[in-house]
C-alpha cells in the first residue's frame, strides 16, 4: 500500500490526519501490513518506522549507537 506525505508533512489515513515527518514531504511511503492495524513503514526501500493504524500513530525507527 502507498501513501504521500503532504506539505506538512501528514499523510491521510482513513479520514484521519497522521504526523511522519516534514523531511519526507511530497514523497511516496510503501506499508506493509504485518498485523491487522500494525504496518511497516518504508521509503523506497529503507525500512524508517511503524504505523498503529487503530491509534493513528507513527514511530521511527530507533537507531542504537
Amino acid at each position: 500500500m502507498l501513501r504521500k506525505v503532504n506539505n506538512s508533512g501528514d499523510m491521510s489515513w482513513h479520514k484521519g490526519r497522521v504526523f511522519i515527518s516534514e523531511v519526507l514531504r511530497f514523497e511516496i511511503l510503501g506499508f506493509e501490513q504485518v498485523d491487522e492495524d500494525f504496518y511497516k513503514v518504508y521509503f523506497r526501500d529503507v525500512e524508517i518506522g511503524e504505523f498503529d493504524a487503530k491509534a493513528l500513530r507513527f514511530r521511527p525507527v530507533q537507531v542504537l549507537r
